[in-house]
């Protein structure tokens, strides 16, 4: 479910962000940084948390 809305969201924004900069130049640079934080946000959610999760019980063991 994550994945799907992340890449939902950034195949939408994409058009957006390759239009260049004549069409809308703030769009462009706010459209990159949602496309960013989003996949930052994924990456950190789907496989950084797991691995510190599965750290923390191996430190309890």
């Amino acid at each position: 479910m994550i994945l799907t809305a992340t890449f939902s969201i950034v195949i939408g924004m994409m058009p957006i962000e390759m239009a260049g900069r004549t069409a809308s130049g703030w769009k462009n640079e706010l459209d990159l940084v949602i496309i960013v934080g989003l996949l930052s946000s994924r990456i950190l959610t789907v496989y950084q948390a797991p691995v510190i999760y599965y750290s923390f019980e191996n430190l309890k063991m």
